[in-house]
């Protein structure tokens, strides 16, 4: 029998992650790191956390 392994809330949710996919291709936004950076600094009141661009 495994033990269940305790995992950290998610930072952030499904919704919220769904809408700043669909906000980047509204805005036409091709590139990620163009993107984080402008939702960084124009978005940062609507999301408290926003994740970094994937490795």
């Amino acid at each position: 029998m495994t033990c269940p392994r305790w995992a950290p809330p998610p930072r952030l949710s499904d919704g919220e992650l769904v809408t700043l996919a669909v906000m980047q291709a509204l805005l036409r936004y091709g590139s990620e790191a163009h993107w984080i950076r402008h939702a960084r600094a124009r978005l940062r009141h609507l999301f408290p956390y926003l994740p970094l661009q994937s490795g």
